[in-house]
């Protein structure tokens, strides 16, 4: 799961689950969708933050169970809000341009969606971790002799902390080998809360593949010098150490 600071944890293809025609909506319309996912984006993460600090000046999250906005993960219950927000936004513009009773229709739906996933989630608690990793930068390539296949290849890394947890995927980058060879990737700047790093390799963007056995340590590159290791897709960030709510904290299990 991501961070909810982390950028783009709401997706078109999250959004196309709900509304398999909203592209072709948005561009008929004119409403600019990336915006409203932004927006919506930014409503959660306010309204959540608002809520931690209700917690936490109640007492609920005190001492060692302290946190605060940067520790809270997108469960699938955030992601149900969220998703319907953005819709809410997204109808309600396209009603302000045509004051078409279907879009009215559809942004009073997703309005009440939204306010129900919201009350569901906080209900089940918000989902923090102890040592947030937050979405790496994208790594960088650079040539190498070896024998991997030509053709093209998208990489991303995966930060690691000192419990083994693993944070979210990281900016894509990509190369094109013209020729069998190699390639040395170097990873961003870390975080405090990293203690190494996941490379993770595929020939699409949408199904990339973990490269090394253990984490690398922090300031070491990694070399893919032979065919992709398509054993390990990756499947998730972080998941919740435990829950906030109103009055106590709930840890998983």
């Amino acid at each position: 799961m991501a961070l909810l600071t982390d950028r783009d944890w709401i997706t078109v293809r999250d959004l196309l689950a709900w509304e398999n025609d909203l592209l072709e909506t948005a561009d008929r319309e004119r409403v600019e969708l990336e915006t409203k996912m932004e927006l919506g984006a930014d409503e959660v993460r306010t309204e959540t933050e608002t809520e931690v600090d209700k917690i936490l000046r109640s007492g609920a999250g005190g001492g060692s169970a302290m946190a605060s906005i940067e520790n809270v993960v997108a469960t699938p219950g955030l992601l149900r809000w969220a998703h319907a927000r953005t819709l809410a936004l997204f109808y309600f513009e396209c009603y302000g341009r045509q004051l078409n009773d279907r879009f009215r229709r559809k942004f009073e739906h997703y309005r009440e969606q939204a306010e129900a996933a919201k009350q569901d989630y906080l209900q089940r608690g918000i989902g923090v971790v102890d040592l947030p990793l937050p979405r790496p930068a994208a790594l960088t390539g650079s040539p190498a002799s070896g024998a991997l296949p030509a053709g093209a290849y998208y990489f991303a890394a995966a930060w690691t902390n000192v419990r083994g947890q693993q944070g979210s995927l990281g900016t894509l980058a990509t190369a094109v080998l013209e020729n069998a060879a190699g390639l040395i990737l170097e990873a961003p700047s870390a975080p405090a809360s990293a203690s190494g790093w996941n490379v993770y390799v595929g020939n699409t963007p949408d199904l990339l593949y973990r490269q090394n056995a253990a984490p690398i340590a922090m300031g070491n590159t990694w070399t893919q010098t032979a065919a992709l290791d398509l054993s390990a897709p990756f499947l998730s960030g972080q998941t919740p150490d435990r829950y906030l709510r109103p009055q106590r904290i709930f840890h998983r299990g």
